[in-house]
């Protein structure tokens, strides 16, 4: 690793530098420190606009001397099959920290995702549809759209989402 970086007890911030984006640092567990090193290239910010944040992402050449970029989460844990993916618990693409990754399945991976931007009711899952004037409860099961339920409260609303998730999801936050 070309990258300064600073170990600060458990953690170690590696800087990151891009004439685009300027200096920013992501967070490794120091434990990691001598994995990331062993990359022989330069770690970089990437900014993502389906995710909305930064990635670290370093450019390496394959077995098939192939260049291509990879995240540093999916360095961390060795991985190649884009089947599998690693989540960032908090949502804070730059903590990479091995208690806030897990490597889990797209659909897992799809449990922990943020809510939209124009979401009103500040919930996944809960909307309002103002020709029912009702709140529209749904929970996305394996691909496929369940209907939970209307209800003419918030607070019910939720609360019912809240049991779908519990029913239906084995990982990820709940609301």
């Amino acid at each position: 690793m070309k990258n300064n970086y600073e170990v600060r007890g458990n953690v170690t911030a590696v800087f990151l530098s891009s004439q685009k984006y300027g200096c920013m640092e992501t967070l490794i567990d120091t434990d990691d420190l001598d994995k990331v090193k062993g990359f022989a290239n330069t770690w970089f910010p990437a900014w993502d606009k389906g995710a909305k944040s930064f990635y670290v992402c370093g450019n390496y050449t394959k077995e098939n001397h192939k260049r291509t970029v990879i995240r540093l989460h999916r360095w961390l844990f060795d991985l190649s099959d884009s089947k599998v993916f690693v989540d960032h618990k908090d949502h804070n693409t730059l903590n990479n920290t091995r208690n806030n990754l897990s490597v889990v399945s797209n659909c897992e991976n799809q449990q922990n995702r943020r809510i939209q931007i124009n979401n009103k009711s500040g919930y996944a899952g809960v909307c309002w549809v103002e020709r029912f004037n009702r709140w529209l409860v749904s929970i996305r099961v394996n691909g496929t759209r369940k209907h939970v339920g209307l209800f003419t409260n918030l607070e019910e609303a939720i609360k019912a989402r809240q049991n779908a998730e519990i029913k239906y999801f084995q990982y990820g936050k709940q609301n």
